[in-house]
């Protein structure tokens, strides 16, 4: 058996190689880039590469407004970890809602609210510059949430809902797994263990 395994490596060894190398590379290439998931929501996964973006932003903010404001920070690193992993979790429920919602026309209805605040150029710009992002990333990841956010809002007063009540319930009934040794999802919220 030994001797049979040997001459199978030898044979095959610079395919074994080739194979070993594309599968470490691969790693590595996922792990640089953080294209591996923080957190699954109902199927949708939410990237460490996102959650580190987001976390960026935040310190970027925070340290700004503490330079520009006489009342210090009260958000400690843990607060701030569990409130980027919140909302980018509330992100995707307020998405998957909206999807629901609205179905193929949220695509337009969320270009032509975007493009109405693109029109305000400088102070996308200053807005975007707090947060330490291009122009770009500034729309993807701050005012294209928050237009989707305000879209499903508007259609939840029309049902006579409140947003804040829709997203609990949604958060009920989510199905939500964090891969992390610090943080939790207790069923509601993200919780630090």
């Amino acid at each position: 058996m030994r001797a049979r395994l040997r001459h199978i490596l030898r044979v095959y060894r610079r395919g074994i190689i080739f194979c070993a190398g594309i599968f470490f590379g691969a790693v590595f290439v996922i792990s640089y880039w953080g294209l591996y998931p923080i957190a699954v929501v109902n199927g949708d996964w939410v990237s460490a590469r996102r959650f580190n973006l987001h976390m960026n932003a935040a310190e970027q903010y925070e340290t700004q407004e503490a330079a520009t404001s006489t009342n210090p920070s009260v958000l400690r690193s843990k607060d701030l970890t569990v409130s980027i992993v919140s909302g980018l979790i509330e992100e995707q429920l307020i998405r998957q809602g909206a999807e629901k919602e609205f179905g193929a026309e949220l695509k337009n209805l969320e270009r032509q609210r975007t493009n109405a605040f693109l029109e305000r150029a400088s102070s996308i710009e200053a807005e975007s510059k707090k947060y330490g992002l291009n122009k770009e990333k500034f729309e993807k990841e701050i005012l294209r949430p928050q237009v989707v956010r305000d879209l499903l809002a508007g259609r939840l007063f029309l049902k006579s809902l409140r947003l804040e009540d829709w997203l609990l319930a949604e958060k009920r009934k989510a199905s939500v797994s964090i891969f992390s040794e610090i943080f939790l999802w207790n069923g509601e919220e993200v919780v630090a263990r």
